[in-house]
């Protein structure tokens, strides 16, 4: 709590793939006291089952990895729910 960081694992979806993926986020309390969790972490479109597509005659050339930002805000009544729900699951 010192350095305002939390390790987080969670399932990420895009499209039809769903994949576990660890992300280190900062985290704020804010004035009304709710949490604001920010974080970026760099997946292979490939572990998903997608292509970026080409570009004509191969003059832009893609990569396979893209980078995603995660800024979340959680409200107290936000965190009271997920205080009495199960998270061990």
């Amino acid at each position: 709590s010192v350095m305002k960081m939390a390790n987080v694992i969670g399932e990420l979806q895009i499209g039809n793939k769903q994949n576990r993926v660890a992300l280190q986020l900062s985290y704020v309390v804010n004035e009304d006291q709710s949490l604001t969790f920010r974080g970026t972490q760099s997946i292979k479109l490939s572990d998903y089952q997608l292509k970026m597509p080409q570009a004509i005659l191969g003059a832009i050339k893609n990569s396979d990895e893209v980078k995603v930002t995660l800024l979340v805000t959680l409200s107290n009544e936000q965190m009271a729910l997920l205080k009495s729900q199960d998270l061990s699951r």
